[in-house]
């Protein structure tokens, strides 16, 4: 696949968006995809996952305002090749829309859909099993003739069912590994057709983790990956109600790092309360502050240390921030959770080799310099005749939701 223009900053998200039908050729069946920004991709449509793809980074297909049969044969072709096997019966009386984005690796694949109302036949390919988990809304699910009602953030997973999807129905589907995950599981021959995952608990932690891997812009290493593939697969058959001696070792391996997960989520969401304290976040958890000690002191941190450098953060992105400028040092101290400005200017010296007034000050000269035309004279600026043209540059945040 030949890349036109790649020269993004990010590269977290490579959005593929079907282009016109009269553009598809049937002897090459190439298509031209726009990149979501500024960047354009042509290919072969039958060599869009290539080894290097699997490596986590987000695909996002958007369907077209007008959205013929032959769009959806090729979603429904290119979903099957990296997902599992997809059928799409569009209702007949409501506009087709759909929007896709997923996240590949060799023994895991992740999809969140959402999506107009229509009919939807999910088959596993032989050897795997795929789990749906709606995340907004309750569906209906149909299974070997029999219905069955799948409330927001239940499960479904098996080999195939149908869907009728509502309007706005937001979906996560999972491909796994039957191997993998049958050793793990009390009843294995329930997934022989599709079996209902009612353990909320235990779906709460895997949907967490998930939503901590929006962080990762790819997973580059094989152990790595191999390692996040296990994690999802400990986390599913803990729904499914995994054997004693399995749940010994999720507690230790997929478990461990989904309760880690949620932990620093919530740190990242809430760093900048000044009450959040360890015991609070075990209290919100059900865990005890010793375990929480214990999952960053694994990971090579403490707890006070993650919480200290996620607050300096907060404040350096407000101090590199011209829109800020007006806000006093101690204000931003204080609103980023900070009680003491001494200490607060100390660690955040420490932590950046600069003061607040130098980070503002190198932010000043950045901007000033890109208000300058070649001859060292002042640009005018359109929008307002304003004197100053600010440089902006775009900053990738750890975020997770």
């Amino acid at each position: 696949m030949a890349v036109v223009g790649l020269v993004s900053t990010t590269a977290t998200l490579a959005a593929l968006q079907y282009g016109s039908a009269k553009r598809l050729k049937q002897s090459v069946r190439e298509t031209e995809y726009a990149l979501t920004g500024h960047f354009s991709i042509i290919g072969a449509m039958g060599a869009l996952m290539t080894a290097e793809g699997y490596d986590f980074r987000r695909i996002l297909f958007t369907s077209p305002d007008q959205s013929d049969r032959q769009w959806i044969e090729w979603y429904c072709k290119e979903h099957s090749r990296q997902l599992y096997n997809l059928d799409i019966a569009p209702h007949k009386k409501a506009q087709f829309c759909l929007e896709t984005t997923i996240r590949t690796l060799p023994d895991v694949a992740i999809a969140h859909s959402a999506c107009s109302p229509m009919r939807t036949l999910h088959a596993a390919k032989e050897g795997d099993l795929c789990l749906l988990v709606p995340l907004r809304d309750a569906l209906s699910l149909h299974v070997d003739g029999v219905d069955h009602e799948l409330a927001a953030g239940m499960g479904a997973i098996g080999g195939q069912s149908t869907i009728d999807a509502p309007s706005g129905m937001q979906l996560l589907s999972i491909r796994l590994r039957r191997q993998l995950l049958l050793p793990l599981v009390q009843s294995a021959s329930d997934l022989q057709s599709v079996a209902i995952v009612h353990d909320t608990q235990a779906m709460g932690l895997l949907r967490g983790y998930i939503r901590a891997l929006d962080a990762e812009e790819a997973i580059t290493t094989p152990e790595a990956r191999h390692l996040l593939a296990l994690h999802i697969h400990d986390l599913v058959a803990l729904a499914c109600a995994a054997t004693r001696d399995a749940r010994d070792l999720i507690e230790g391996r997929g478990k461990r790092a989904a309760r880690f997960a949620a932990v620093k989520a919530d740190i990242v969401a809430n760093a900048t309360h000044r009450n959040l304290t360890i015991d609070s976040l075990a209290a919100r958890h059900g865990i005890s502050p010793r375990y929480i000690g214990a999952l960053f002191a694994g990971a090579g941190i403490t707890f006070t240390n993650f919480v200290l450098e996620q607050r300096l953060a907060y404040a350096h992105r407000l101090f590199a921030d011209r829109r800020f400028g007006h806000r006093t040092i101690c204000s931003i101290a204080y609103d980023s959770g900070f009680g003491d400005l001494s200490y607060f200017n100390h660690a955040f010296r420490r932590r950046y080799g600069a003061t607040p007034s130098d980070v503002r000050a190198a932010t000043l000269r950045a901007g000033l310099a890109g208000s300058l035309g070649n001859d060292g004279t002042d640009q005018q600026v359109e929008a307002g005749g304003a004197r100053n043209a600010w440089l902006s540059k775009e900053r990738s945040l750890t975020h997770t939701d």
